[in-house]
């Protein structure tokens, strides 16, 4: 079957109706060097910032230890699990593994970025990811994790395999390879689109979402908190370009070339927003460099210095058997494409769970995602403060450098680093303490005063005291934007609700 989709696809669609530089069939040289090394960065700054975090949140004295994971894993998963849970840490998970990773993942971006034997060092990047985000427990199941894990794989079978890639001496990328980025790009926005209606959230349906978002999004920005206090037709208006952007914009993917470039460029205006109001991390740049993958040569060249215009277009072309092979490989990505997406429209119902159920034991090879943020939209801003105290009597603040905390603080710019645990307070303030297993042993360590897990905070109120807390408490805090016009130069206002979760004590101060 999926030779004879090939087949009709080659025969019917692509061997017509290109336009491009010579007015034969469009080239995408420009187009795949652009992505691949564009990539390759993400991947560089991406493996950075997890390994600045990595000790304090999965090392062996962090919140969610892998050695732990992996024990589960073993216990309740079986002898399978390595297939089902594919890491490299099953060689070893000590601190020094995880470094290693790490560093070989930046080593990895780098070539890829530079067009050093990039298929190899695509298949590095995209498998020693897949190893700690297979580990990372709730600290690494953030959507553009398997995002980058999908699109990096693409990346695999788009890669030159070349010594030093350069565009001018490299085989033509295969087109099918494009589609299949095409068709994540589709699946991303148009699922974005869809589960914000299907939810039947009211404050989507009523266009007044953008009244909540902006102070209420993990981290907030600066500049959101002015757009938070634009007028409310600024807001609704602004919703109903989002909606039209991400339902209606993605089906120009598959028109002909001017128009689906005009929705690329509609695209990449959404994103573009998204980057000035809020902190999604590598979110928007992988979206960005997916819709890169739109612009044909003729359309990049004009980016290119005068002298190296008009492009030489490269006369070698790939076997014949590398060429189905790669168109085959293409099919069945873009069909479990199909599928991730029908299970993302019925998400909830039958055929839906049925779906999710039936690809559950590939789901840890990253294939497919299921992609649709913010569904529903959360209308307080509940924050947790960790405090501490020696006598259980005078108590002081832990600092975390990105989350709201002191209200004369403005809200900042991170991405696209992205500190997880920051972001991962955020969702647990939305559930009962009780649940949030991993904040428990987050207030133990603090009170053992682990080094690793105190590095991933701003502010320890105990650092350099002889003395370290006896006791620590989380409060909920209810947090709003100040006014526009609060005298006192707040950023935000926040009201006390009480104990989130009960004071915790070493057995040793009991």
């Amino acid at each position: 079957m999926a030779f004879a989709v090939v087949w009709f696809v080659d025969e019917v669609v692509e061997g017509k109706g290109q336009e491009s530089i010579g007015g034969g069939a469009s080239t995408w040289h420009l187009t795949r060097q652009g992505f691949v090394r564009g990539l390759g960065l993400v991947y560089a700054v991406v493996f950075v910032s997890t390994w600045v975090q990595i000790h304090g949140l999965i090392g062996s004295r962090g919140l969610v230890p892998v050695g732990r994971q992996m024990e589960w894993f073993e216990a309740n998963l079986g002898a399978g699990w390595v297939l089902e849970r594919p890491t490299l840490l099953w060689l070893g998970s000590g601190d020094g593994a995880l470094d290693l990773v790490c560093g070989l993942g930046v080593l990895a971006g780098a070539m890829m970025a530079a067009g050093v034997v990039p298929i190899v060092a695509a298949v590095m990047a995209w498998a020693l990811y897949m190893s700690i985000v297979n580990v990372g427990g709730p600290f690494m199941l953030f959507q553009w994790d398997g995002l980058l894990l999908e699109v990096g794989l693409v990346a695999v079978f788009l890669s030159p395999a070349q010594l030093w890639s350069r565009w001018e001496t490299s085989a033509p990328p295969s087109r099918w390879m494009l589609w299949a980025l095409h068709a994540v790009l589709f699946r991303l926005m148009f699922g974005s689109g869809f589960v914000k209606l299907a939810s039947g959230d009211p404050t989507w349906r009523s266009l007044t979402a953008l009244e909540h978002h902006y102070q209420t999004q993990p981290l907030p920005t600066w500049v959101g908190w002015y757009a938070h206090h634009l007028p409310d037709i600024v807001g609704r208006a602004s919703v109903g370009a989002m909606f039209a952007i991400e339902l209606a914009a993605p089906l120009l993917i598959f028109w002909p070339r001017k128009v689906r470039m005009v929705g690329a460029a509609l695209m990449i205006a959404l994103q573009l927003a998204l980057v000035a109001t809020g902190n999604f991390a590598f979110f928007t740049v992988l979206t960005l460099l997916l819709c890169l993958t739109l612009f044909d040569d003729r359309a990049l060249e004009k980016l290119l210095p005068t002298h190296l215009r008009p492009l030489k277009i490269p006369e070698a072309q790939p076997a014949r058997w590398k060429v189905w092979g790669l168109r085959t490989v293409a099919v069945l990505m873009i069909a479990l494409g199909a599928v991730a997406l029908v299970g993302t429209v019925g998400r909830g119902k039958a055929l839906g769970v049925a779906l999710q159920e039936a690809t559950a034991p590939i789901s840890g090879w990253h294939l497919a995602g299921r992609y649709g943020v913010f569904a529903t939209m959360t209308t307080n801003r509940r924050e947790i403060v960790l405090e501490g105290s020696v006598d259980g009597v005078v108590w002081e603040p832990y600092g975390f450098a990105w989350k709201p905390g002191d209200v004369r603080r403005p809200p900042s710019f991170v991405a696209p680093h992205q500190p997880r645990l920051d972001w991962q307070m955020w969702f647990a303030a939305l559930q009962d303490c009780r649940r949030v297993y991993w904040l428990h042993t987050l207030m133990q360590r603090l009170l053992e005063r682990e080094p690793a897990v105190a590095d991933l905070l701003e502010h320890d109120p105990f650092e350099g005291q002889p003395q370290g807390p006896r006791f620590i408490r989380a409060l909920a805090y209810q947090y709003r934007f100040a006014p526009w016009d609060d005298p006192s130069g707040r950023w935000w206002t926040r009201q006390l609700e009480g104990l989130y979760c009960p004071v915790s004590t070493l057995p040793a101060a009991q």
